[in-house]
């Protein structure tokens, strides 16, 4: 019987699609829309909303071009004061 790691073959190869939906504006125009259903429905909103506010400082950021990875630069800036 082969092990988890051993039955792992090479990680496919990453393929970039343009207006493949990975863009932040994309996503923080979606995950706004996701904030708006969840507080419609009565749903507790509290993560919703903090990816969307993740979303929306890397659009604001100005990478968008680079996919959600953009996000990460976004966590690793201290907050301001």
């Amino acid at each position: 019987m082969a092990t988890r790691e051993e039955g792992r073959g090479a990680a496919p190869p990453r393929r970039r699609v343009p207006g493949g939906g990975e863009q932040p504006h994309t996503q923080a125009v979606g995950a706004e829309h996701v904030v708006d259903t969840f507080r419609d429905a009565g749903i507790d909103t509290g993560t919703a909303t903090a990816v969307s506010r993740l979303f929306a400082a890397a659009d604001a950021a100005g990478p968008g071009a680079e996919g959600l990875t953009s996000v990460i630069e976004v966590i690793k800036k201290p907050a301001r004061p």
